[in-house]
């Protein structure tokens, strides 16, 4: 829901928090105010399909980016989503525990909860800045922030770096201003781990920086960016999304993941700077860098790399080769560990890689049928299990196929002489000139 109270003190403050080199390049920067549930005007994400359907340009989507939903605030959970990317692509200390899905860990993260009351127990990011609870109230409720740093839990998340939901900026509860964006990544990444550099850019619609060659360059090199949008096309911005797709189209289109429900839905949207009767139009957009991967991790995982025949499993027949191969995702420092029919497999006699991504059995037996089994971490540090279905048949003897391809040249031959007689018999018959012969059809 978007709040319209107290727009000249907005534009009063906007104004005195933009530096001086953003009042020579950039547009005013402006707010995200919706919340967990999209605006009753907002399309649902299975229209706004891709665009054609059959799609005559180029097109992409970046795969593994962890879909997460509205948690305090869509600005904080569009960043968490990048940052979760990245977390699984060597750079695992930007949450604790896996970060492919929304656990817990990964929503303190976001945006760090306590006790759930304000003045009583654990004080975290909620309890300082989310209550007293604002949401829909015709003004902002004084928060922790009126006295930040005095009062307050030391910065510990997303949300925190970011000052969302603090009075102290005229935020209500699940308001971001898109001039914390860049410092919010920088400030958590190097609270996370301060080996780890992260970079940001900033680029507008509006003067121009944010082009589609810098959407396809980013999608195309697998880095997600996040732009803030104007959902309802009423010409103000209202939400932060992820972006991890793109469409030439025609028309041009960006997907994204918008942290409003069914969260692993791209939603596909024109490429269009905002104005009013433009929804979805976008006001500004953000790409992200990190250096400092942990050796081994955040490589581009190459499918197949044996290059085997079958790598998902199949049919075989004996004395083949079986090559499984575990499929992207997957990490360089990944565990791998084998097993046929839940019984852990060893490397030696004809079985080669047990503990590798890539297993191989040699000279196949009937009883090597069955279902194998892989569990691994695909890089974004969660435990998971390959299956591959193998049928192993028995192999017909060369006798038996020669004894076939004999009977079946005795059959031929049996036919082509049947045949020829028949014809004999006809041409003979319509000689003699039989009634009971139609000499054009054989025997009446």
């Amino acid at each position: 829901m978007k709040h319209t109270h107290s727009i000249s003190f907005l534009i009063i403050f906007a104004l005195a928090g933009i530096t001086s080199q953003s009042m020579a390049q950039s547009p005013l920067e402006q707010q995200s105010t919706s919340g967990p549930v999209p605006p009753a005007s907002v399309l649902d994400k299975e229209v706004m399909k891709m665009s054609p359907l059959e799609k005559e340009g180029t097109s992409k989507t970046i795969e593994g980016v962890p879909p997460y939903a509205w948690w305090r605030g869509c600005g904080p959970t569009a960043l968490g989503m990048v940052l979760g990317f990245y977390d699984g692509r060597g750079f695992p200390d930007l949450f604790d525990g896996e970060a492919g899905t929304q656990t817990y860990s990964v929503n303190q993260g976001i945006a760090s909860w306590g006790s759930g009351v304000r003045g009583e127990g654990a004080q975290l990011h909620y309890e300082d800045y989310s209550l007293p609870m604002d949401d829909g109230e015709p003004a902002v409720l004084p928060d922790s922030s009126e006295t930040y740093p005095d009062g307050c839990h030391s910065d510990d998340s997303i949300a925190d770096f970011m000052h969302h939901s603090w009075s102290a900026d005229n935020n209500f509860y699940g308001w971001s201003w898109s001039s914390k964006v860049t410092p919010a990544l920088t400030s958590y990444v190097t609270l996370r781990n301060p080996d780890y550099v992260p970079s940001v850019t900033q680029y507008w619609m509006g003067n121009g920086t944010l082009t589609w060659a810098i959407v396809k360059q980013e999608i195309d090199n697998d880095r997600p960016m996040i732009f803030l949008v104007d959902t309802e096309g009423d010409g103000s911005t209202d939400h932060f999304v992820t972006i991890v797709g793109y469409s030439d189209g025609p028309p041009r289109q960006y997907g994204c993941l918008d942290t409003w429900h069914p969260v692993g839905l791209v939603r596909w949207c024109d490429f269009s700077k905002i104005a009013t009767g433009v929804p979805w139009g976008i006001f500004a957009g953000w790409s992200f860098a990190l250096e400092g991967a942990v050796e081994g991790e955040g490589e581009v995982c190459v499918e197949n790399p044996e290059q085997c025949a079958k790598p998902q499993g199949g049919h075989f027949v004996e004395g083949d080769e079986l090559c499984l191969c575990v499929p992207c995702p997957a990490s360089p420092l990944s565990m791998y560990s084998w097993a046929k029919d839940g019984t852990p497999l060893h490397s030696g006699g004809r079985i080669f890689g047990a503990d590798e991504r890539t297993l191989q059995i040699l000279l196949l037996e009937t009883s090597d049928s069955g279902l194998y089994s892989c569990t691994y971490d695909d890089g974004s540090k969660a435990t998971q299990v390959f299956e591959a279905e193998v049928t192993v048949a028995e192999k017909v003897p060369l006798t038996n196929m020669v004894t076939l391809v004999v009977l079946l040249a005795v059959f031929g031959s049996l036919g082509v002489y049947t045949h020829r007689k028949r014809a004999q018999m006809v041409t003979q018959n319509c000689i003699n000139h039989e009634e009971k012969w139609d000499c054009s059809r054989g025997p009446l």
